[in-house]
This record gives C-alpha cells, sequence and structure tokens, in this order.
C-alpha cells in the first residue's frame, strides 16, 4: 500500500530504525556540470527540430523529427531527471509500535511516499550479498512461505549488520546471514 504525501499514522508514534540520508555533497556536485550539459544540449536539440538554430550544439544532423531524435530527446530527459533526482533521494524505515508494522518513507522528484509492509508475519530478518562481483548487501524480511521483501541496501557489511540487527531487535524477529553473505564474510 504506498500513499502519497500523507503519513500512515501519527509521526509522534513512529519510532525511526534506519535513514539512509541525502547523497553525498561531493557526488551531488559531480552531477552538477552533467546536469548542465545534458541541459544545454537537450534544449539545443529541441530548438534545433523546432527553429533550425542549434545554439551551439552543432548537431549537423537533417532537420528531419525521426526516431534517433526522440529516443536522443528521451534519453537526455532521463539523465537530466537522474541528476536532479540525486539532490532528493532519501529513505527512512521507522516501526510502527501500535501496529508492529514498518512505515517506509520514501523522498524523491516526485515528492514523499509513504508505504506499510507487515512485520508480524515475518519469519526472520536476513543479509543477502548482492550481484555476482558486487560488495553490495541487501537487508531482507523473509516470510514463512520463502517470500522476501527488501528492506534496504548499503555497500558495506558492517553496516548491513547494524541496520539488520536494529530492525530485528524491533520487531522481534530473528536475524540470519544468507550462505553468500556468509561466504563474503568469512574471508
Amino acid at each position: 500500500m504506498e500513499i502519497k504525501e500523507k503519513p500512515l499514522t501519527s509521526r509522534s508514534h513512529l519510532e525511526l530504525l534506519h535513514a539512509t540520508g541525502l547523497v553525498p555533497l561531493l557526488i551531488r556536485i559531480i552531477c552538477l556540470p552533467f546536469l548542465v550539459l545534458c541541459s544545454w544540449v537537450l534544449v539545443g536539440s529541441v530548438s534545433y527540430f523546432i527553429t533550425g538554430g542549434d545554439l551551439g550544439t552543432n548537431l549537423k544532423e537533417p532537420r528531419e523529427f525521426g526516431l534517433r531524435a526522440i529516443a536522443g530527446i528521451l534519453a537526455l530527459v532521463l539523465l537530466i531527471t537522474l541528476f536532479i533526482g540525486v539532490w532528493f533521494w532519501q529513505n527512512w524505515i521507522y516501526l510502527d509500535p501500535t501496529t508492529r508494522e514498518l512505515v517506509f518513507k520514501h523522498r524523491g522528484i516526485c515528492g514523499v511516499s509513504w508505504r506499510k509492509l507487515n512485520a508480524v508475519d515475518a519469519a526472520y530478518v536476513a543479509i543477502k550479498r548482492t550481484g555476482v562481483l558486487s560488495r553490495s548487501y541487501e537487508v531482507l524480511l523473509v516470510y514463512a512461505d520463502g517470500s522476501t521483501e527488501p528492506l534496504t541496501s548499503t555497500g558495506a557489511e558492517q553496516f548491513a549488520h547494524e541496520v539488520a540487527n536494529r530492525i530485528a531487535a524491533a520487531i522481534n524477529k530473528p536475524l540470519r546471514m544468507s550462505g553468500t553473505a556468509r561466504k563474503a564474510g568469512a574471508k
């Protein structure tokens, strides 16, 4: 269940378990020149196809508005959205003590969204290493039927353990590591 803008329960009752924080300032600053470049190329491309003036982008393309032009403009719009999103993305995980549900809050380009996750029926909290060559870890909520629900992911195993321990203690469930994370931790 996902609701935009309104919290699902009173904020005063929610217990904060995890907050990702903003993307580091250095990464956000590095994204700025790419944002400006993509915006300039997008405006130049659109103006070239509309007016014939290229605003210094020197496209040297026929003025046909074909599939390549549409694909290029869509790619630029997606890149601009990504670079703008870096400034806003942030996630929080709360525990609602009255219902024993996990409440997720996400802030992004489109505003704030909230969703609830039933933690009462969960069997345990797990840590799983993601990717083949990756060194990132995912904290999962595992149910008795074997289904999983991702809670958060991180690049550091120790941080994943801290978050998983905090969540497991809050919802009174055991913490288990998957086989791939256990092997990686033994190295």
